[in-house]
């Protein structure tokens, strides 16, 4: 079926003769009528009345359609004389084998009547497993049963039963029946495969197109280019068809019908096998950090979940650019080709995202529950950029990979606190995540999983500037700061011990804090090789190593210290030194010195002080000639 969209669902009966239709008591009924139709040659007409009537579709002999939706098309012209949705103004019945035992679900009335298209023809859809449950089990309000209602394994009628509100001024056929489908609960209805002639990406409008009026499943909700959807839609298959379906700036509404499935609704796109698959709603420009998506679709419902399933393994591209994604349950796009940018996500449950990148999106008042996250990723965060979480319940992001994930410019609003289950990440990695927040991002709180911790770090920028008397920038000066409090996180002349093996030096420092690559400066070694100022190495948390030059004697002897150190190095041709990778957490005070000394001109030794607060770090230290 390349290169087509399909129509999957089971017709029942096309409503062009009047065969198969008996009214409620299961005798001939209905008229054939050739002119109010939405297709073939007709459609079977009835008078409703203030006296409880309806037609029905006979199957002839019990029909096993458990699991089943059903799509039945009708068109009222007395909705506003109808009788209220709650005193049953129109119904769907399902009788079995005698008419007389059935249940029914109650669909519409004067106040409550779904969406039509041309000629005032309406779809209703309704899965016959809840409409049991809820008239048979539960006899829930707005349903009914009667006699011995049937197993939905065997029915034989189905139809509609309806009543007005008062006396009807004449006798003439006033609701028809037209096509009446069947779909299998968890099947896609709508099957859209290859291309549009063989060349043309597949849309949303190519839908309506393809499949007309007569299906009563995909039409226009209105004015603009917004349309309605009442069955799920499937794109690609596993052949050798290039399959391509890619839309800008439409709308589509998942329809309110009480009675469908709450896993109706929803878009799946699949890999091909040697062929390829590409999806994308929108339209990305820029690169990198700076991309946005502009021109997307807005996708929603107004009570039903629905979802995006595009986690199939084969699928060659797959993005979503600039859409509004509105009450969506499941939304699966776990691949590294991706992306999903500049989108706005409200009231959704649930992301998979792997690989994909996230970026630029706005996701508010997910319906996670406590303890539960909205997004679950194994990956790193710098695949979430710069997204803005809005709190509602549960967590943000649940963390399932250990070790060292930047959090680039991702802002998280009203979480709850650390520990808590509304915290914005819960780590459930079962080990150390250490989250580095870059990009002027937000700090999360966070709760810990079972055998889990987690620290989280602002990337915060130290500068020091070194000017003489005049204010005038001092070039070459050499600069050292430090940390200058024991109580604070980061170590102060802690005492360690030192063994080497070949030029690897390994320190034992119990809980030292100091993150993959930071500086420390080691003193009082009787060996005067270890004593350096070098970039570790993290082993674990009691634990880090570096580079050692010679051959030392191993274990090193004397009382070592060790000492974070923040920034070593000389000042610029602006007099400054600066780095901007300090991973803040809590405030720490520093201290250290600036020199000038070998070289003409020569000046005092300055001194440094303060305290890295969340906003960095930066201080001028003015020095003295001493020449």
């Amino acid at each position: 079926m390349a290169n087509t969209i399909t129509d999957t669902r089971t017709l029942l009966d096309n409503a062009n003769a009047v065969t198969n239709w008996v009214d409620l008591a299961g005798t001939s009924a209905g008229t054939l009528d050739t002119e109010i139709k939405v297709e073939g040659i007709g459609s079977i007409g009835e008078y409703l009345s203030s006296t409880l009537g309806g037609i029905l579709y006979d199957a002839g002999t019990a029909q096993n359609w458990a699991n089943s939706v059903f799509y039945i098309r009708v068109n009222c012209g007395i909705v506003g004389l109808l009788d209220t949705k709650a005193n049953g103004g129109f119904r769907i019945r399902f009788t079995g084998a005698t008419a007389s035992d059935w249940f029914e679900v109650y669909v519409g009335g004067l106040d409550s009547w779904p969406t039509t298209i041309a000629g005032g023809w309406a779809t209703f859809v309704v899965d016959i497993e809840d409409a049991r449950t809820a008239a048979v089990t539960n006899s829930d309000p707005g349903t009914g049963q009667n006699g011995t209602p049937p197993a939905t394994s065997a029915i034989r009628r189905v139809g509609w039963a309806g009543v007005t509100g008062g006396t009807m001024p004449r006798m003439a056929d006033n609701t028809w029946m037209d096509a009446m489908y069947r779909l299998p609960d968890g099947t896609a209805g709508i099957l859209i495969q290859g291309k549009n002639g063989g060349t043309t990406d597949w849309t949303f409008e190519d839908i309506y197109t393809q499949l007309g009026d007569a299906a009563g499943v995909f039409y226009p909700a209105g004015a603009g280019a917004a349309w309605v959807a009442l069955t799920p839609i499937e794109i690609g298959a596993f052949d050798a068809v290039a399959h391509s379906f890619k839309d800008t700036g439409t709308d589509v509404l998942w329809a309110d019908q009480e009675w469908a499935p709450e896993d109706l609704y929803g878009i799946t796109v699949l890999s091909a096998n040697t062929g390829t698959t590409d999806f994308q709603l929108g339209v990305k420009t820029g690169t990198g950090d700076t991309a946005t998506g502009v021109q997307g679709c807005s996708i929603k419902s107004g009570t039903k979940k629905w979802f995006l399933d595009i986690g199939d393994a084969g699928i060659d591209s797959a993005h979503l650019y600039g859409c509004s994604l509105t009450l969506a349950g499941a939304l699966t796009m776990d691949k590294a080709f991706s992306e999903i940018i500049s989108c706005t996500l409200v009231g959704c449950e649930s992301a998979a995202l792997g690989l994909s990148l996230f970026q630029r999106n706005q996701v508010i008042g997910s319906t996670t529950a406590d303890g539960v996250a909205f997004i679950t990723t194994s990956d790193p965060l710098v695949n979430l950029r710069y997204n803005v979480f809005a709190f509602s319940d549960g967590h943000a992001i649940e963390l399932t990979a250990t070790g060292a994930q930047e959090s680039r410019g991702n802002i998280f609003n009203g979480f709850g606190a650390i520990g808590t289950n509304d915290a914005a990440i819960y780590n459930n990695s079962a080990a150390l995540v250490t989250i580095s927040v870059t990009n002027l991002g937000g700090t999360p709180t966070y709760r810990n999983g079972t055998s889990a911790s987690t620290v989280v770090q602002n990337t915060v920028t130290l500068t020091v500037k070194v000017v003489d008397k005049n204010a005038d920038p001092i070039v070459g000066a050499q600069v050292l700061v430090e940390a200058a409090d024991p109580l604070d996180d980061l170590p102060d002349g802690d005492i360690v011990t030192i063994t080497r093996s070949g030029t690897v030096a390994t320190v034992s420092h119990t809980a030292h804090n100091m993150p993959d690559g930071s500086l420390v400066i080691i003193r009082n070694a009787n060996q005067n090789e270890y004593n350096k100022i070098r970039a570790i190495t993290v082993i674990n948390a009691n634990s880090y190593s570096y580079e050692v030059l010679g051959s030392p004697t191993t274990p090193a002897t004397g009382t070592i210290n060790a000492t974070a150190a923040m920034i070593s190095g000389v000042t610029d041709v602006n007099g400054e030194i600066s780095s901007a990778t300090f991973p803040f957490t809590n405030s720490q005070k520093v201290k250290g010195f600036t020199r000038k000394g070998t070289t003409s001109p020569r000046y005092v030794t300055g001194t440094i002080s303060g305290t890295i607060e969340a906003s960095g770090f930066s201080t001028t230290v003015f020095m003295a000639d001493d020449e």
